[in-house]
């Protein structure tokens, strides 16, 4: 809403008027008073107060606008202000594009000027006299453009979750930054200056860019005041567990949070306390083993964590505590066993030199090999075949460390399953096409299988994926093996949790009208001979090789004479061209 208190053109128009009425009057008082009028039409000004609701322009015939209380445009309006208009900002008003835009085109030659209502000939204006141009997430960016405008004497301008356009914009003697924004804006412009600000920049508060933004202002440099600016989500640690750790203790422990990928490294405020980082880190764990010198002062010890995302820092930390006397077991290595397996194990801890560890009596777990030290005791564990499943709890107990004991869990899982493969022989033909099959267990296991695959002539055929996993549960696993040429090739299967075995893959032309499939049996007593170049793909089968002759009609022998003779039907055979 805006409110007229003298307008320029009305004056005029009265000073004409009277000076028409007055015409018999005498002229040098005719002149007074119309030399009065004019002199108060060129003081002549529009107050602009409230929200602009629809479209307006301010137009240089009603300049200067004085903006007596805050102003908003909103409801989708678009504010257009023609050159040479000057807007004066009462003390602590400011002009806000809340929603709708707002298009201030100057010239080079006619610029649009915002400032301060005390900047006049006998004015005294200042740093901080009015608040701020603010765009917010409102604004139509598409449409909002500043252009030629000297801006001076306020708090700056701020550009909310909007992408306006400034171009050749000149910001003087503001209290604070020249420009501040926030992470979601991408305002571009060019020619823009900077002068008696308190800071002569671009200001950009520290945080994470988490969506596509470009800083596209130019003449004037973007400044990260304070902390960092990451691009995408930076690293934060959510807890360490445990949370304590015993004066002279080592022990295991896992850093939680997210982005902790790339961990290069970890530091403790005190020299005292010491993170060795540990394999198997993920994005979101880190596993370390931290150790506290027996005379390290007691309390929380923050620390940093270096990842591939930047550093980040755990503020709380870890809690030194006076050493105990206690027993004490933090972590056991490997945490499983199958039934009929001997494996080895460490238990980590503290005071475990010359402790014991006991199984649970009846449940077909041996223990042997016992050797500790102060943080560890180390064994080997026999299950039986018919062990109990299930998660045991071992008994580590000290004789030298009285009233105080431990426990640590290890699951007993069921026998390790074989694992096959289907169909059975694997036999495809020289297609180089992917043929299916299936990895197959003999029983469901209770844990995921990790199976590698590969094969020993890959001239011959490749099998993909080169690693499959059969969940917990699921007895089979799918891949597929591409045959390039003829001949005989071994499928190598191996993983960390299941016996390693192998299985011969037979690739081969189809016979021709076959329909089973290029071998039509097993290939039983493989017989190469290539100095006459004869192929017998089955055991001799009352075949004389050695006479010249043969005992009884041959079965599933081809012979490449001077015409090649094929004495039976093929019986796993695959004919070649000669």
């Amino acid at each position: 809403m805006s409110r007229f208190l003298i307008n320029r053109a009305l004056v005029s128009a009265v000073a004409s008027w009277v000076t028409g009425y007055l015409r018999h009057w005498p002229r040098r008082l005719c002149v007074a008073i119309a030399g009065f009028l004019l002199s108060h039409a060129a003081l002549a000004q529009t107050q602009v107060s409230g929200n602009i609701t629809s479209d307006t322009v301010w137009r240089a015939a009603d300049s200067p606008f004085v903006i007596a209380t805050d102003v908003s445009i909103t409801n989708g309006a678009r504010l257009t202000v023609e050159p040479g208009v000057t807007v004066r900002m009462a003390v602590g008003t400011n002009l806000v594009v809340a929603r709708g835009a707002l298009r201030a085109q100057g010239t080079a030659m006619s610029p649009i000027l915002i400032t301060s209502a005390t900047d006049s000939a006998n004015g005294m204006p200042k740093q901080g006299d009015w608040g701020r141009l603010t765009f917010q997430a409102g604004t139509d960016s598409a449409t909002t453009l500043l252009e030629y405008l000297d801006i001076r004497y306020g708090s700056g301008i701020r550009i909310e979750s909007s992408s306006p356009a400034l171009n050749h914009v000149a910001i003087k003697n503001h209290a604070g930054t020249a420009i501040s924004m926030d992470l979601n804006a991408s305002p571009s412009g060019v020619a823009l200056s900077a002068v008696g600000n308190d800071l002569n920049g671009i200001s950009v508060p520290a945080g994470d860019i988490t969506g596509s933004v470009q800083w596209q202002l130019h003449g004037i440099p973007y400044v990260v005041t304070a902390g960092e600016v990451s691009v995408g989500s930076r690293s934060t640690v959510s807890a360490i567990t445990p949370v304590s750790i015993q004066q002279g203790q080592t022990l295991d422990a896992t850093i939680t949070g997210v982005r902790l990928s790339g961990v290069e490294s970890i530091a403790f405020d005190s020299p005292g306390v010491t993170g060795a980082l540990a394999v198997g880190a993920t994005d979101t764990s880190i596993p370390l083993k931290i150790t506290a010198s027996a005379n390290q002062p007691t309390g929380s010890i923050g620390f940093n964590v270096q990842t591939a995302a930047g550093m980040v820092r755990f503020e709380s930390g870890i809690a030194v505590v006076p050493s105990l006397s206690t027993l004490s077991v933090s972590s056991i290595s490997p945490g499983n066993i199958r039934r009929g397996e001997t494996k080895a194990f460490q238990v980590s801890g503290n005071l475990l030199d010359g402790a014991q560890v006991g199984v649970p009596a009846n449940t077909g777990l041996v223990l042997s090999n016992l050797q500790t030290t102060r943080t560890t005791a180390a064994f080997t564990l026999t299950a039986s075949p018919t062990a109990m499943l299930g998660p045991k709890s071992l008994t580590v107990t000290n004789a030298a460390v009285p009233n105080s004991s431990a426990s640590a869990l290890v699951t007993v899982d069921g026998s390790m399953p074989q694992i096959d493969v289907s169909p059975a022989p694997l036999s495809f033909a020289a297609d180089g096409k992917p043929h299916a099959f299936s990895l197959v267990l003999t029983d469901a296991d209770t844990r995921d299988n990790t199976v590698s695959l590969t094969t020993t002539d890959p001239s011959i055929a490749t099998v993909l994926p080169t690693s499959v996993t059969i969940p917990a549960g699921a007895m089979q696993a799918s891949a597929t093996i591409t045959g390039f040429k003829t001949g005989i090739t071994v499928l190598q299967i191996a993983s960390p949790t299941l016996a390693t075995t192998s299985a011969p893959v037979y690739i081969a032309n189809p016979v021709p009208g076959a329909t089973v499939g290029p071998v039509v049996s097993r290939v039983v007593g493989v017989t190469t001979r290539a100095d006459h170049g004869e192929f017998i793909m089955s055991g001799l089968i009352g075949v004389n090789v050695t006479s010249g002759g043969y005992l009884s009609r041959p079965v599933g022998v081809l012979m490449t004479e001077a015409k090649p003779t094929v004495y039976s039907a093929p019986v796993g055979v695959t004919v070649t061209s000669n």
